[in-house]
């Protein structure tokens, strides 16, 4: 990943109602880069791989972030951070984990494999600003003009 260049974002979440959360909350932060979304674990992983329909990467660009749920269908959050972080061709992704999830267990894991950043759900525009910042080599389109206000 080259530091600068505008990334783009991957969101594996299944419910449309984190979707919207989502997307409101990168506007009101005034983060413009483009991001996708997929609804389970499998899709997420062909996603960041390039597989099956997301081989077009004109069409679907290679994520320099992704933005995971712990639960998917089909695979969970850790089987997905797992296997991008155990390959070569998808290890130096950023995964930052998104979800409502307060367990122990799930934040130790998450960490244990490979996680750059959990947070619990819902997420605030500043929060979500911070974090992306904060990971290294992340480069953000943001909006210009007006102060940092988040309403």
């Amino acid at each position: 990943m080259t530091a600068g260049v505008p990334l783009h974002v991957l969101l594996a979440e299944d419910n449309s109602n984190d979707v919207e959360m989502f997307r409101v909350c990168l506007e009101r932060a005034r983060i413009l880069n483009d991001f996708n979304v997929v609804s389970d674990g499998e899709l997420a992983l062909q996603y960041a791989r390039g597989e099956g329909e997301y081989a077009d990467r004109e069409k679907y660009p290679r994520p320099g972030l992704i933005f995971l749920d712990l639960n998917l269908p089909k695979k969970t959050g850790i089987e997905v951070l797992k296997a991008i972080k155990d390959a070569p061709e998808t290890e130096d992704i950023p995964v930052v984990i998104l979800t409502i999830s307060q367990e122990e267990d799930d934040i130790l894991q998450s960490y244990q494999f490979g996680s750059h950043v959990y947070i619990h759900k819902p997420v605030d525009p500043v929060n979500l600003r911070e974090v992306i910042l904060g990971l290294p080599g992340v480069g953000l389109l943001l909006a210009s003009g007006g102060p940092n206000t988040y309403d």
